[in-house]
């Protein structure tokens, strides 16, 4: 019951995820762009999913809005230097994965759906795990090296050496976890507990 309570609360509204936003705010800019993006995109899922006014509003606007809004937030994040203005690319960003589920045909479904996208886009998490790592280890080596290389150039050598390593650890660890993972829950779906009653 702890545990159903809030779920049915963020259901309904999504007002617990709200509420939840302020209060992480004060834990700085790197806890304000991850983690209320993610929050926003959660909430923006739940009301769409729960209203079908969401559904028809996300329909009707145009996908390239959304899209706009995220190549200018990234430029303006970029230029500025300012993480906060980081959910000016993770809010459009929540409502154009919104506009992808919810539309039956668009410029961008077809887009994304090329294989080499695809691909790339089962590589994104682990990308995102060890982008950082990568780019900290380039920027080190090439100062030892007196070299200091544009951000385009940074850009194309950082990803250059992310995703055929993303790639290596997609294969040999997150792939044998998720079947390790789906293997479990599914052994947990079949076990009588006490009362006799199969878990689902």
């Amino acid at each position: 019951m702890a545990v159903s309570f809030p779920l049915i609360a963020v259901r309904k509204r999504g007002l617990l995820l709200l509420a939840a936003m302020p209060l992480l705010a004060c834990g700085g800019p790197s806890m304000t762009r991850g983690y209320i993006g993610i929050l926003f995109g959660v909430t923006a899922a739940l009301a769409i999913q729960q209203d079908d006014r969401g559904v028809a509003f996300i329909r009707k606007v145009p996908t390239s809005l959304w899209a706009g809004l995220m190549v200018v937030g990234y430029f303006v994040a970029t230029e500025t230097g300012n993480l906060y203005l980081n959910l000016l690319i993770s809010l459009p960003a929540a409502l154009f994965i919104a506009a992808l589920i919810n539309k039956e045909k668009d410029f961008y479904q077809m887009v994304l759906s090329f294989p080499i996208l695809v691909w790339l886009g089962k590589l994104t998490y682990v990308i995102y795990l060890i982008h950082r790592l990568v780019g900290n280890t380039f920027e080190q080596l090439l100062t030892k090296l007196g070299r200091h290389p544009g951000f385009v150039m940074s850009f194309v050598m950082v990803y250059g050496a992310c995703i055929p390593a993303a790639w290596f650890l997609h294969v040999t660890v997150e792939q044998p976890l998720i079947k390790f993972g789906r293997g479990m829950a599914g052994k947990r779906r079949n076990i009588p507990n006490s009362a006799g009653i199969v878990r689902v």
